[in-house]
């Protein structure tokens, strides 16, 4: 088997049970190298994945009541009585204390 490389596509990339790779983003497989791939160093893959938006959860902000609610139970905060930036500054407040 061939060392992982690390490559970026012009087109999406499936690699089956490696993963489904958007166009752009760069991926690491010891796969065959594909047409549309293109090399790219550990610098240059670090530069494009910190341009690249974080995936995960959205902005509290964007959550309905209920689900800032469930959040501040979850990190043993009363929602009790606060509205929806109360609760949102009770739950970052959790999240960094030095705020």
């Amino acid at each position: 088997m061939t060392n992982p490389k690390t490559y970026i596509s012009t087109q999406p990339v499936d690699l089956g049970d490696e993963g489904y790779y958007q166009a752009g983003v760069p991926f690491t497989t010891a796969k065959p190298k594909g047409k549309t791939w293109e090399t790219v160093s550990t610098k240059e893959k670090a530069a494009i994945e910190a341009s690249q938006p974080l995936r995960g959860d959205p902005p509290l902000e964007e959550l309905a009541v209920a689900a800032l609610q469930a959040i501040a139970v979850d990190k043993r905060v009363n929602p009790k009585g606060l509205d929806k930036q109360g609760l949102i500054d009770a739950i970052k407040a959790v999240d960094d204390p030095t705020r």
